[in-house]
């Protein structure tokens, strides 16, 4: 008898065991996180940006691919793909950005590299949805930042909302759109003021990055030697 319960007690562990491993054999499938299937669009962009370490899950299993990406997180993840070291208990000039949040030492480090300006209020709206003519205008601050260039991979296009494209994200959308950083819709369209998911943003950040290209180095101009004239007999 008791050698019958020893044995039952054995497989009843053996069980809880295995069961305790499941979520995280679901969660190694899904590179990490549960919402994240293979056979998700960005699976490769958001595998490859958590192993950098630009991007981290909004919990331990999940990573909420669909969600919105505020502008906060954009900076953040920036600052830690340029390897900035941050302080969050830094001080900005941002009213709304107070000492000790998750975001502040990305913000101060944008702010103070001119990686962001902000809004003319004196605020910086962490918590607001980034668009996609922002994420251009940062793209391109970070790229001068940084001292690399973009290769021009396509000819510049006209979108059919290119009236909708604000002044000061012209030539970032331009350039990212050159690059095929931030290109337009099926119809057309660049949609400036879409927001980003998470999963899109994953996507452009490794986009941008893989094509960011050191400026070439500029080189002095040589000038030939001289060289002194061949003597000639004279002819008798």
């Amino acid at each position: 008898m008791n050698q019958l319960f020893k044995r039952a007690l054995s497989v009843l562990l053996v069980v809880c065991l295995l069961c305790s491993a499941l979520p995280s054999a679901f969660a190694a499938e899904g590179g990490g996180f549960t919402d994240v299937p293979k056979n998700h669009w960005a699976y490769d962009a958001i595998t490859e940006a958590v192993a950098a370490g630009y991007f981290k899950g909004v919990t331990d299993t999940t990573f909420d691919p669909e969600g919105t990406l505020t502008r906060a997180m954009l900076v953040t993840v920036l600052a830690r793909a340029a390897g900035a070291e941050t302080d969050n208990n830094a001080a900005t000039d941002f009213s709304d950005v107070a000492s000790g949040a998750w975001y502040t030492g990305a913000v101060a480090w944008a702010q103070q590299n001119g990686v962001v300006n902000g809004n003319s209020d004196g605020t910086f709206a962490p918590d607001k949805a980034a668009t996609r003519q922002e994420t251009a205008a940062i793209f391109l601050r970070l790229l001068k930042l940084l001292d690399k260039t973009l290769p021009e991979k396509e000819e510049a296009k006209t979108f059919t909302d290119a009236a909708d494209i604000a002044d000061w994200a012209k030539e970032a959308v331009e350039t990212m759109q050159k690059a095929g950083v931030l290109t337009g819709y099926p119809d057309g369209s660049f949609q400036p003021n879409a927001l980003l998911t998470r999963a899109e943003a994953a996507a452009l950040v490794g986009r941008f990055l893989k094509a960011a290209q050191s400026k070439p180095t500029p080189t002095e101009p040589t000038e030939p030697e001289p060289t002194e004239p061949t003597p000639t007999e004279p002819e008798p």
